[in-house]
């Protein structure tokens, strides 16, 4: 059953619909979506609901999977993709490195999906003992965003730490 927010969530993706429509209009016919394996763009593709609006008006839909938000947005940025969701933090490094993306919709993040994950026997155990560490994350995503704010919360730098950009697929390993 879907709720209030997650309504609310596919009422905003549909609004960047209209904006696409003249240029989809005027020849390309299809609209070209970039998604994640979450978030309501999963759910609007199961349910076929945007296909089922553009097909009036002879507009197809192509889905195109991204494993996280930066290459997502690169993938806007080189027009390989029309529109795309993705968290809070991919487009604000992206905006700084002068990508020129907008912003069509917003939904409230539910805070409670991010953490620093380390292993069972693992010694460390508060946010100081990730000095002089390896820490893995997506550059320019929300993990990257949260390795920054969790180590100023734990009195440390960006310099205290050693980081190690990976994929998100690739940090598991």
């Amino acid at each position: 059953m879907i709720d209030r927010r997650t309504l609310l969530a596919a009422a905003l993706a549909g609004a960047a619909l209209p904006a696409a429509l003249p240029t989809l209009a005027a020849g390309a016919g299809s609209l070209r979506i970039g998604y994640q394996k979450n978030g309501i763009l999963v759910v609007a593709k199961q349910q076929r609901v945007i296909e089922a609006r553009l097909k009036p008006l002879g507009i197809g839909v192509t889905w195109v999977e991204f494993s996280f938000g930066p290459p997502l947005l690169e993938a806007i940025s080189l027009g390989a993709i029309d529109l795309g969701q993705t968290g809070d933090a991919p487009p604000v490094f992206a905006q700084a490195a002068g990508s020129p993306l907008v912003y069509v919709a917003a939904q409230e993040a539910a805070g409670s999906g991010a953490a620093i994950l380390v292993q069972r026997d693992s010694p460390i155990r508060t946010l100081a003992d990730l000095r002089g560490k390896r820490v893995a994350f997506a550059k320019a995503s929300s993990a990257h965003n949260l390795t920054i704010a969790a180590l100023e919360k734990g009195g440390l730098t960006y310099r205290d730490i050693e980081p190690v950009t990976l994929a998100p697929a690739d940090a598991a390993a």
